[in-house]
């Protein structure tokens, strides 16, 4: 069947952006007032950023593992899995990661930070710092109702965005923490091209930068002694 050549992945839409945002507002009313909690959660995750002991690093871990956990259930498994027939597998990938976040961070305290040392930390904490506040902006900034917001600890795009630059501002890059969150930035950017949505661009830009710099600073302390004495996952 050659004309199956022709086609391109705005071809083949699940549903509409109108569709799609909608999640977020049913997401939003049926959680109320979650969205306090999460943001109060996602700030002690920014304050935690900037401490250089294991035990902060064990705590954010925690934070974060929470985070998807609620992601998993709340929106994937109870909105998304309405609209798309993968829903329930994602909230399956999602809970991995939260697992693999909570044995590597919180478990085994693989996950100290470097507060403000190099820019590749100032970045993580940045980036951390827009998922978990200025996320919340894009709704309105794109032209969507209040209601459809989305807030850190409840929709999948900040929470991912935020543990891209949790692992960045981390004194050793974790490349096992950073597949899911790309293979998901991958997906929802794809999502968003096919509805011809103007944020399609957000999640993916973030998760290149993310990738780069994690580059960085893999190679600025790969022959640290601290690295080869915390290597592996």
């Amino acid at each position: 069947m050659p004309e199956w050549g022709t086609y391109s992945p705005s071809d083949f839409p699940m549903f509409s952006d109108r569709t799609y945002h909608r999640l977020f507002e049913l997401l939003n009313r049926a959680t109320w007032p979650a969205q306090i909690t999460t943001l109060a959660a996602g700030v002690a995750l920014l304050v935690l950023l900037r401490r250089t002991d294991e035990r902060s690093g064990r705590i954010a871990s925690g934070l974060l593992a929470a985070a998807w956990l609620v992601v998993a259930w709340a929106y994937f498994w109870e909105k998304y899995a309405t609209i798309h027939w993968a829903g329930r597998h994602i909230a399956v990938l999602f809970t991995g990661q939260a697992l693999w976040l909570g044995w590597v961070g919180v478990v085994r305290g693989r996950i100290v930070f470097a507060a403000n040392e190099g820019i590749v930390a100032r970045i993580g904490i940045g980036l951390a710092a827009f998922a978990v506040l200025a996320y919340p902006l894009l709704a309105r900034l794109f032209g969507r109702p209040w209601a459809q917001t989305e807030v850190f600890g409840l929709a999948p795009d900040p929470t991912v965005a935020a543990t891209l630059g949790v692992v960045l501002a981390a004194l050793q890059v974790r490349w096992s923490l950073l597949v899911v969150p790309i293979l998901w930035s991958v997906f929802s950017g794809l999502t968003l091209w096919t509805m011809k949505s103007p944020d399609a661009w957000v999640l993916p830009l973030l998760a290149v930068a993310g990738i780069v710099m994690a580059g960085v600073r893999q190679l600025r302390s790969g022959g640290s002694e601290y690295s080869r004495a915390r290597a592996g996952d």
